[in-house]
């Protein structure tokens, strides 16, 4: 459900480290699709270094949903031998949820209330050898009313960052995908918790492949060449409803970089060739990009990035022009570390025919306790937007799947704003900090997001803010509270046209009955006002098995 907390309610990124040592880190991929070309520098530094890096770490507190654990004592073998681990682990998980909701259909008046059983079965998977590193979550959930059986449905959770070194440092094949139930638009109905049968949501499938070869010529520069193919597509999960108007497509990102070297320690330079094409029923683009991005280092403390180029629309199905988005483009800004644990990024210029602003903010207030803030302005599709969401995924030291932004646990296909067949061109504002002091954790994020889809269909914007505040009550025992306040305004585009506000609270309550069983109660409330106007209350308990 977009904007949902990831993890509050037992739908996505669960964690799930392999045994014995922690997995390294695996970085976004290298093309990111429908980005600007300048956001991978707006997100240098995110990848989990000490010096300025936000350490992509999954909150603190959330539940313990860590598959894959060794049990206690496990690690104790014989002094001086190591012990062996299976290079792959499967594992098992079900579980058996209780809802009950007291307005089934999300009416505004005439509430009916319904008892909801949610058996779940799934299997994680995680492995890591010299040449290859597997992690992978899948389940499947069917919803059963005990009143309203013409609700029941189903619905599918996926999400898997793999990544293969054919030939080690040189040719690697990385394999990303993500498939989960979303929202369709966010002035419509939206349920307290996620089930099926409801007409305001998807299934969406995002899946990529990316081949990349590096080359290196000595410590003078590196050189990489990458092949991204991507797959959006939505579907029925069963009895949920899907719009004729969100239509399937492939996205294919072509890129070559050239990058200075280890020898290059004042100026840093890279010339990048890149061609982005995205292709659905309603909706083509075709974006060609050549950049060059250099940064002088001043002192330890001042750089200045500089970056020209030129964009090539060869294929723009939408309201804007070809020709207003084509041509040259610059920027320029400051870059400033001041100390190990800071390192802020703010470039101004013009693309697209508009000014252009670009910001990037990392400042890690305690060692397990880090902000960032990213700005950034782009022309692309919404199924782009999807990609680059996925490619940007990364998997923590422990195992976890998180999000750079914040560290919070991943969701890749939640966008925070309407589904639409369209090209946009966006302005976003994201910022995320999470952390503890003790046996209390907290998290905080926020989204602020304005798409422009040109001529007269319109645009929308998205103000959200969401966060939650738990402490631990025992070694087995967990009480969490979670927040969620988010406004939409939609002036007319191809999806819904209407203003709403989203209200979500709820308590979480998690108890471990033993190493692998877990129960849980969640009482959650979703008061929505505006375009469309639904409350509802929802009461879960669950009880989920590692196997």
């Amino acid at each position: 459900m977009a904007q949902t907390l990831p993890g509050a309610f037992d739908q996505q990124g669960v964690n799930i480290p392999i045994q014995g040592t922690p997995n390294t880190t695996l970085q976004p991929g290298a093309a990111g699709q429908g980005a600007a070309q300048d956001q991978g520098d707006a997100q240098s530094g995110q990848g989990g270094s000490d010096e300025g890096g936000s350490g992509a770490q999954a909150a603190p507190g959330t539940r313990a949903r860590a598959f894959g654990q060794a049990a206690p004592g496990a690690e104790a073998a014989l002094q001086g031998v190591e012990q062996r681990r299976p290079a792959f682990v499967f594992e098992p998980n079900a579980s058996l949820q209780g809802t009950f909701t007291d307005n089934a259909f999300l009416t505004q008046n005439s509430r009916k209330s319904d008892w909801i059983t949610t058996p779940s079965g799934g299997i994680d998977v995680t492995g890591k050898t010299e040449r290859s590193q597997i992690n992978g979550t899948y389940s499947v959930s069917g919803d059963f009313y005990a009143a309203d059986s013409q609700l029941n449905g189903y619905r599918q959770n996926l999400l898997t960052v793999d990544k293969f070194d054919v030939v080690k440092d040189a040719f690697s094949v990385e394999l990303r995908g993500s498939i989960d139930q979303e929202d369709i638009a966010q002035t419509g109905q939206l349920a307290a918790t996620e089930r099926s049968g409801l007409g305001n949501q998807t299934q969406v499938a995002n899946a990529t492949i990316t081949p990349k070869y590096v080359n290196k010529f000595g410590n003078w520069a590196v050189g990489t060449l990458s092949y991204s193919l991507n797959r959006v597509a939505y579907f029925n999960g069963g009895n949920n409803a899907t719009p004729n108007n969100l239509s399937n497509s492939t996205q294919q990102n072509i890129a070559a970089e050239l990058a200075s070297g280890s020898i290059f320690t004042q100026l840093t330079w890279r010339l990048g060739l890149s061609d982005a094409i995205s292709r659905g029923n309603d909706t083509h683009l075709n974006q060609q990009t050549a950049e060059i991005d250099s940064e002088y280092r001043i002192n330890s403390m001042f750089r200045v990035p500089a970056t020209v180029g030129y964009d090539n629309f060869a294929e723009n199905q939408s309201a804007f022009s070809s020709s207003s988005l084509s041509g040259v483009f610059w920027s320029t800004g400051l870059h400033l570390v001041p100390g190990p644990r800071t390192e802020l990024t703010l470039r101004y210029g013009r693309r697209y025919d508009k000014p252009y602003e670009n910001g990037t903010l990392t400042y890690k207030i305690l060692p397990n306790m880090t902000l960032t803030a990213t700005y950034d302005v782009v022309v692309q599709t919404q199924q782009q937007s999807l990609a680059s969401s996925l490619q940007g995924v990364v998997v923590d030291a422990n195992g976890n799947f998180v999000n750079p932004i914040g560290g919070l646990p991943a969701a890749p296909n939640q966008t925070g704003n309407n589904l639409v067949n369209a090209v946009y061109r966006a302005r976003n504002f994201q910022f995320g900090v999470s952390g503890s002091h003790g046996l209390n954790f907290f998290s905080l994020n926020g989204l602020f997001e304005t798409r422009d889809f040109g001529g007269v269909i319109g645009s929308d914007r998205t103000q959200g803010i969401n966060g939650t505040l738990g402490r631990n009550l025992s070694p087995l025992t967990t009480v969490t509270f979670i927040g969620q306040l988010e406004h939409t305004i939609d002036t007319g585009t191809l999806q819904n046209i209407g203003s709403n506000v989203n209200l979500l609270t709820g308590l979480d309550l998690d108890h471990k009955l033993s190493e692998r069983t877990d129960l849980a109660f969640d009482v959650t409330r979703r008061h929505q006002y505006g375009t469309t106007r639904s409350d509802e209350d929802a009461f879960v308990i669950r009880l989920s098995h590692k196997f």
